[in-house]
């Protein structure tokens, strides 16, 4: 009921995006008003959870409290990696002074913020952005893997730096991201992805790299595990609808690629990073320690879908589009939220 009761909500006050409202005797931008009013919302609902709430929310609570009792920095990072000093150093200074639930509040922040910043400067459409990051698991990842959300929430930012061509800034967004998370250097290339040109060929190539990667995941698996930290063993992570899913969103961009696209630039980094996430998850598929690799450029579908509905200029047309979405975003909350094997519902609130 809660994530129902959150899309209602979304829905319920965009009308705020189209006004300009009077504030202190001010004239304020209704859509800033309604990204910081769901910003707090979004922030507040996965910063106050109780800890039942989320796969993995009380594994971080053992690894936390172990934390809190080592005397110094650098014996409470022996245990782990110095490559992702920004989670482990940021764990061991709070957990000097605040407990698990402040912890969480912070990560909650560092993840969310940056999503709706992104989703203020860029979305077509603010209310489809939200609702589409609720319904698919990014949200409810936010409340569980709390690394490689963080990881997630600076490569948000470092999306920023691509837009606006700061390679310095984006250099140590990249740093900063892989200190949290080292698989985030997996998003490094998308800086220079643009100077591909966008031609028939690519899509031919794309299309041969997505057959590809799913005839060779095996095999590319095995290459990959070679520059691991660890070993991983093969073992099928499911998730076939949302590929599904996925290839549909390419082949649209695909199909309306000329108005989509066009002269922007920008919208083909958009595009390009949906293909890459198809090309990412066959192979991230084989083992479900690693799956969620592609979350990296899917997670831009988010602005992706808008933008592509946007471009669609027959209005028919645009309505199926509109609707076709909300239907696999109804789907996936039913079955990649709501179920009580995902620990996000019910959801409580820590004090609960």
């Amino acid at each position: 009921m809660t994530y129902f009761l959150l899309l209602a909500g979304v829905v319920l006050t965009a009308p705020i995006c189209h006004k300009k409202l009077k504030l202190h005797k001010k004239s304020k931008d209704g859509t800033l008003i309604y990204i910081m009013l769901w910003t707090f919302i979004l922030v507040s609902i996965c910063g106050l959870r109780r800890i039942d709430v989320g796969r993995d929310t009380s594994m971080y609570s053992w690894t936390y409290k172990m934390m809190s009792t080592y005397g110094s920095w650098k014996s409470a990072i022996s245990g782990y990696t110095y490559l992702e000093f920004g989670y482990y150093g940021m764990q061991y200074l709070v957990s000097r002074i605040f407990d698990y639930q402040v912890f969480l509040f912070i990560c909650a922040i560092i993840s969310i913020v940056p999503i709706m910043v992104v989703v203020y400067r860029y979305s077509e459409n603010k209310m489809m952005s939200i609702i589409l990051f609720i319904t698919f698991p990014y949200y409810t990842f936010c409340m569980s893997g709390l690394r490689q959300a963080c990881a997630l929430g600076v490569i948000m930012l470092a999306y920023i730096a691509v837009r606006e061509k700061r390679l310095l800034f984006f250099l140590l967004l990249m740093v900063l991201a892989c200190s949290f998370h080292t698989s985030a250097l997996l998003f490094l290339p998308i800086y220079w992805i643009d100077k591909i040109p966008y031609k028939k060929i690519i899509i031919f190539i794309s299309v041969a790299l997505m057959i590809g990667a799913n005839i060779f995941k095996s095999a590319l698996w095995s290459i990959a595990t070679l520059l691991a930290r660890q070993q991983y063993t093969e073992n099928d992570a499911g998730g076939q609808m949302m590929y599904l899913f996925m290839i549909l969103t390419v082949i649209l961009g695909f199909y309306y690629r000329y108005k989509f696209t066009g002269e922007n630039q920008d919208n083909k980094v958009l595009l390009y990073m949906q293909v890459i996430a198809t090309i990412i998850w066959p192979i991230a598929s084989v083992n479900s320690a690693l799956f969620r690799m592609y979350y990296y450029y899917h997670i831009f579908f988010i602005l992706y879908v808008p933008t592509l509905i946007v471009s669609i200029r027959k209005y028919m047309e645009k309505g199926i589009v509109t609707l076709g979405y909300y239907a696999i975003a109804l789907y996936f909350i039913t079955t990649q939220v709501l179920p009580e094997m995902y620990k996000f519902n019910p959801y409580h609130f820590f004090w609960q």
